[in-house]
């Protein structure tokens, strides 16, 4: 037994534009604010045969992923002094951090994404 199924490639492509504009909205709704730069740089790229959904932020990663704990020296000075110190530092502890695993967490999540589709069907 055959089934011939016809597909409309234009509204299959954009029905996959809409799915991934919710899916970067939901990406969004997932990331820590602070200043917001995080959050706004949440993308959808469209390429030959589908979209990308990502960011270009150098430091994306420690937010997904985490990072262990470690020293954070000056480069050019001698010290480092910010706005509120007592005094300059020759070093500083940055703590260690849990990942929010944010695009894995959408991906990983099943309902979520036949949500997401369903919400893209028009």
């Amino acid at each position: 037994m055959k089934i011939k199924v016809k597909v409309d490639k234009s509204k299959l492509n954009q029905t996959l534009g809409r799915f991934a504009l919710q899916i970067a909205k939901e990406v969004k709704l997932r990331t820590p604010v602070d200043t917001g730069i995080a959050r706004n740089s949440v993308n959808v790229e469209k390429i030959t045969g589908g979209y990308i959904i990502g960011t270009n932020l150098n430091y994306w990663k420690y937010i997904e992923e985490g990072h262990e704990a470690f020293d954070l020296k000056p480069r050019y000075k001698k010290a480092l002094y910010w706005k509120g110190a007592k005094n300059p530092y020759k070093k500083v502890r940055i703590p260690k951090r849990k990942g929010k695993f944010i695009f894995k967490g959408i991906v990983e999540d099943k309902k979520l994404l036949l949500d997401l589709f369903k919400k893209s069907i028009k």
